[in-house]
């Protein structure tokens, strides 16, 4: 009977996690719906229908105008984000780590401009960022490093999906070297470049990439404890290498 009623519960929990993500589908399909509609608004009938050209200047002068307010700017991200990303997607996300995203316009537009998130996972993207600052030390708290800010984004976008991680054949006995793990830690991604910058380890200029160039930097599928075997070989036998 015990085990009736935890199967029961079990069933009971289910059904209400399902109606909240429908519920939260709904409300998603709805608000994508206010913002498509508070954009066409702004839009001029002479822009409106499809007889517009790539080289109509009226609708580039339209969107320069446009792109200078905050707002406007803001509502496009919101819009393209939840329309990217598919309400019935976001639904399985946690809400309120979607609604911190949402009302991040920086942080929002950062991801845009890197390409956005593998699958355009939104959600995971920013569940994992959010670790990855809760974890790091230097991360959003100093304001001298803002590569690592531009690295965790990048690791965040890329890993949004589970990249499968190629481990050695042959694993040694202490799982203090080498990682068996199914898929890349990001958080683990992270901070291994993290370490590896702070003790001047990187090229000198990895500070100066970008979000989205970063993002082919942190995206392999090795395992950490082979990027900091490959970096501690290099300057040991190669160091020519690392400066040419």
């Amino acid at each position: 009977s015990r085990r009736k009623h935890n199967i029961g519960s079990n069933n009971y929990i289910a059904k209400m996690i399902t109606d909240q993500q429908q519920l939260l589908k709904q409300q998603y399909h709805h608000q994508v719906e206010i913002l498509r509609n508070k954009l066409l608004a702004t839009i001029p009938e002479s822009l409106s229908g499809n007889h517009i050209s790539v080289e109509d200047a009226t609708a580039f002068s339209f969107l320069d105008e446009q792109a200078e307010k905050m707002e406007w700017t803001h509502t496009l991200m919101k819009f393209v984000m939840i329309n990217e990303a598919k309400p019935e997607k976001l639904a399985l996300s946690n809400p309120d780590v979607i609604a911190r995203l949402l009302a991040n316009p920086r942080l929002l537009e950062e991801m845009m401009i890197a390409d956005g998130p593998s699958d355009g996972n939104y959600g995971k993207a920013m569940e994992i960022y959010e670790e990855i600052v809760r974890e790091s030390d230097i991360c959003g708290k100093d304001p001298d490093h803002p590569i690592l800010h531009r690295l965790a984004l990048a690791i965040a976008l890329v890993h949004a999906v589970p990249v499968p991680q190629t481990n050695a054949l042959m694993m040694v006995e202490s799982s203090e070297f080498f990682s068996d793990d199914k898929s890349v830690d990001p958080v683990r991604r992270y901070l291994n470049y993290e370490c590896a910058y702070m003790e001047g380890e990187l090229d000198p200029n990895f500070s100066s990439l970008t979000t989205w160039e970063l993002r082919f930097v942190v995206n392999g599928d090795e395992p950490d404890e082979i990027s900091s075997w490959g970096r501690q070989m290099l300057r040991n036998y190669y160091p020519d290498h690392i400066w040419s």
